[in-house]
C-alpha cells in the first residue's frame, strides 16, 4: 500500500511560472500559489480568513505546459502530492508548504478558457536528433520539445487552419486576471 499526501487547492497564482532545469536535464516550473478560506460571520458579513501559501511544482513535459498556460492572478485548482519543506537559510529555520502538481486548471468560475490539445512537431526534434522525419509527431507532457500545435478535438473539427505550421502562443494578458476594484 502506498501512502501519499493528495490534495486539491484552488486559489489565485501569486507569482508568474518560472522554469528552471535541473542538473540532470529535467525541467521544473514552480509558482507560488495563494488560497483564502471566505465564511459568513455570526452577523451574516462575509469574512476572509489568513490567506494560506503554497510552492506549486511541475515537472517534464507539464512543466512546459504550465508555464505557457498560466499567469500571476489566475485563479487556478491545483492537484497534486503535498509535502512541507524544511531549510535553514542563514541562523533561520523555513519551511513551506509544497504542492507536487498532478493536475493545474484555470478555475473557470471567474472567466472562459479555450482548450487546445498540443501536439509537438516531429519534424523539428528529428533535425536536431537526426532522427526519421517521417515518425508520427507524439502529443501529451512527456512529448519532446519543439513547436506546439492546437489542435480541436471535436469530432469532425476543420483543422486546416494549423496545418504543418508550428503556432506560436499570444502572450496570456495579465490584466485579464485582476480584479476589478469595487465603487
Amino acid at each position: 500500500m502506498s501512502d501519499n499526501n493528495q490534495i486539491t487547492v484552488r486559489g489565485r497564482v501569486g507569482t508568474d511560472p518560472d522554469i528552471q532545469v535541473t542538473p540532470g536535464g529535467r525541467e521544473i516550473t514552480r509558482f507560488r500559489l495563494a488560497s483564502t478560506r471566505s465564511y459568513r460571520d455570526a452577523n451574516g458579513e462575509w469574512r476572509d480568513a489568513d490567506t494560506e501559501w503554497f510552492t506549486v511544482k511541475a515537472w517534464g513535459g507539464f512543466a512546459k505546459a504550465v508555464q505557457d498556460s498560466i499567469r500571476r492572478g489566475m485563479p487556478v485548482i491545483v492537484q497534486g502530492i503535498f509535502s512541507c519543506e524544511e531549510w535553514t537559510s542563514g541562523e533561520q529555520q523555513r519551511s513551506a508548504n509544497v504542492i507536487t502538481a498532478t493536475a493545474v486548471g484555470v478555475d473557470v468560475r471567474h472567466g472562459l478558457v479555450k482548450h487546445f490539445k498540443v501536439t509537438r512537431l516531429a519534424a523539428e526534434n528529428q533535425e536536431s536528433t537526426g532522427t526519421d522525419t517521417d515518425a508520427p509527431a507524439r502529443s501529451g507532457p512527456a512529448a519532446p520539445d519543439g513547436p506546439i500545435v492546437p489542435t480541436d478535438e471535436r469530432e469532425g473539427a476543420d483543422n486546416a487552419d494549423t496545418g504543418d505550421q508550428a503556432v506560436t502562443h499570444d502572450p496570456v494578458d495579465a490584466d485579464a486576471w485582476t480584479t476589478p476594484a469595487v465603487s
